[in-house]
């Protein structure tokens, strides 16, 4: 493990050169062009290019492709507790030289995308981002870390101002599975639950499939953005602490803009949608074909079986009689009798 943090310098390129560790460009690479920095928390936020934001100790990491999981422990002597407790090693423990309070990352091989809500659409897989949900819920529960924190800031592994380990280990979010036992149950996936995953992106993900519903053909601007705002006001309202107006104004704006312009496209695809979707009445039919076809695959296969026992018995001049066969056939008697005692009659 490594213990070195780069000097500050308002260029890029002559971070890059004095960055001595892979994980250490890794980092900055994983993070935004333009991230959210700050010198104190307290002092708010502000965004800059990345060569300037990476000379401040707090940064914003990357909330679309999540390159790391991250953890805040505000636990005194925190830095080796991943080893008491039997956990997997962190890729970068950076520790607050005061308090010892640290932040934990873990670095993942492949990053997990998750939804913008600044732009109508991003690739994602909701299946991935609750899998990464549910280990980093596992993680803040196994070290009682602040389960109200969103990783998007964090300190700056970078910024001399904190103690930095480095390792040299990354995951896939396959292997915590050696550590942890992972039973978030993702069915109550519920709203609470959302502030991991960032409330922004939870409404975000949830008003705009409400919204592909709500669309007709005739449906004006004014009349989407209304539902819209309604709708992500409802959900914001079933948090502790709801965001602030001009998120809702932002989520509202992003959804309705991009419904409205491809209104047409979201209909044709809900339409394709809904008519995959079987009627009751058409699954039991369907079910009701498939239980036809195996069984006369069953009773063909049976049928075959009793004619290959019958001619060994007539090979070995044996008595042919049900008892005989069922018992040859290794099958009940009663059932051979009902469904094949004919068949067998008329071979005999």
């Amino acid at each position: 493990m490594e213990t070195k943090n780069i000097i500050k310098k308002t260029d890029l390129k002559v971070i890059m050169e004095n960055v001595y560790l892979d994980q250490q460009k890794r980092f900055i690479q994983k993070l935004p062009s333009r991230p959210y920095c700050a010198e104190k928390i307290t002092d708010g936020l502000i965004i800059e290019d990345l060569d300037k934001a990476i000379c401040y100790p707090y940064i914003q990491l990357n909330r679309h492709d999540r390159g790391y999981i991250v953890l805040d422990l505000d636990i005194k002597n925190s830095a080796y507790l991943w080893q008491d407790l039997e956990l997997p090693e962190p890729t970068i423990i950076c520790v607050n030289p005061k308090t010892t309070h640290c932040h934990y990352f873990y670095e993942l091989k492949i990053g997990v995308k998750h939804p913008k809500t600044n732009e109508g659409y991003s690739p994602y897989s909701m299946k991935a981002i609750k899998y990464f949900e549910s280990v980093y819920k596992t993680l803040v529960l196994k070290y009682k870390a602040d389960p109200s924190y969103g990783q998007l800031i964090a300190k700056n592994p970078l910024h001399p101002h904190w103690l930095t380990i480095w390792t040299n280990v990354s995951y896939e979010l396959s292997d915590f599975r050696k550590y942890l036992k992972i039973t978030w149950n993702f069915k109550n996936y519920t709203p609470r639950d959302q502030q991991i995953l960032g409330r922004n992106d939870y409404i975000f993900n949830v008003v705009r499939e409400m919204v592909k519903d709500f669309l007709t053909s005739s449906s004006t601007f004014e009349e989407i953005y209304e539902y819209t705002h309604m709708s992500v006001s409802v959900e914001n309202s079933k948090f502790d602490e709801p965001l602030p107006a001009s998120e809702v104004r932002s989520i509202t704006n992003s959804i309705s803009k991009y419904s409205f312009k491809n209104k047409e496209l979201i209909i044709q695809r809900r339409q394709e949608q809904k008519s995959l979707i079987l009627t009751n009445e058409e699954i039991k039919e369907k079910q009701k074909i498939a239980a036809n076809k195996t069984n006369k695959s069953q009773s063909e296969n049976t049928r075959s079986i009793i004619l290959n026992t019958i001619a060994k018995f007539k090979q070995e001049n044996k008595k042919i009689t049900i008892a005989a066969l069922a018992k040859e056939m290794n099958k009940n008697r009663s059932w051979i009798t009902t469904r094949y005692s004919d068949f067998i009659k008329s071979q005999i």
